[in-house]
């Protein structure tokens, strides 16, 4: 399922922004921060979604069986993303890092994973750091990894209608799943995925076969806005994540925004 809906875009002066997967609230940097235009505060909003090629050469092998994950696991992650109105406006972009690090936690009370996330940019006109956290549980047996709840910075836990599969525990051509899911902050995500067989991804740590993921669907954010998305995923499942994302939102029938994740750099071996 395509990485971490709702938004708030009344005026250059507002303080904070918020993911649509599942309604996180991601504040901005402070009130020092050059306040963003209209695109680039959407862009915000679809990152948090998210909230990771074809080529010849010799590509490591391909594998089914996800990883089993481990307290302390780390991915970094190059982020690209442009935003556009489709009634005006030009298109903006804008490069980021996401971290992600593993950790052990509790959530009612049972032993979870929390994967908790760290994007920072550099960007004189777009300077921010932004955190996260999602927590997951996997079945030791069949090794799925499931979602349960996120938490934003302002500290509000987003819990599910249901668990969702984030990554299937074994890969195949055709596996696919369907979801219908109602968050506690009124976000509403409806969508499907499927593999639709691998392709040979090169990123900076060499090339690798992975399994080719395409995901879409619809919902609504936590003030009601509409949105539609489309994802490509492509999986290593020796890392536990995918290797990289290319998503597409559109929302409100106004804004389009295209982001991409390719990892860099990881702790997993």
């Amino acid at each position: 399922m395509s990485g971490p809906g709702r938004s708030r875009m009344d005026s250059s002066q507002e303080s904070r922004v918020d993911s649509v997967e599942g309604g996180i609230t991601v504040p901005d940097a402070g009130p020092r921060r050059i306040p963003m235009t209209r695109p680039a505060r959407w862009t915000a909003v679809c990152v948090a979604l998210l909230g990771c090629f074809s080529l010849l050469g010799c590509a490591k092998k391909l594998h089914s069986e996800a990883r089993l994950l481990q307290p302390g696991d780390s991915w970094t992650y190059k982020v690209s993303v442009t935003s556009r109105s489709l009634k005006n406006g030009n298109p903006v972009s804008q490069n980021f890092t996401r971290t992600a690090t593993l950790l052990e936690a509790k959530l009612d009370g049972k032993d979870v994973l929390l994967m908790t996330w760290t994007e920072k940019s550099a960007d004189r006109s777009f300077a921010f750091v932004r955190t996260g956290n999602r927590y997951l549980r996997q079945d030791q047996g069949t090794r799925e990894i499931i979602i349960l709840a996120e938490r934003g910075e302002d500290n509000e836990l987003v819990t599910l209608s249901k668990p969702i599969v984030h990554c299937f525990g074994r890969y195949e051509r055709g596996k696919s799943q369907e979801y219908d899911l109602a968050f506690s902050n009124g976000a509403t995500r409806t969508g499907s995925e499927v593999v639709v067989g691998n392709e040979v991804v090169e990123c900076k740590l060499g090339k690798f076969d992975a399994w080719k993921v395409h995901e879409s669907g619809s919902g609504k954010l936590k003030d009601g806005k509409p949105y539609t998305f489309e994802a490509t995923l492509w999986v290593a499942p020796q890392f536990g994540v995918n290797l990289k994302e290319v998503v597409t939102h559109k929302i409100d029938n106004d804004l389009m925004v295209e982001a991409t994740m390719i990892l860099e750099s990881t702790n997993v071996e």
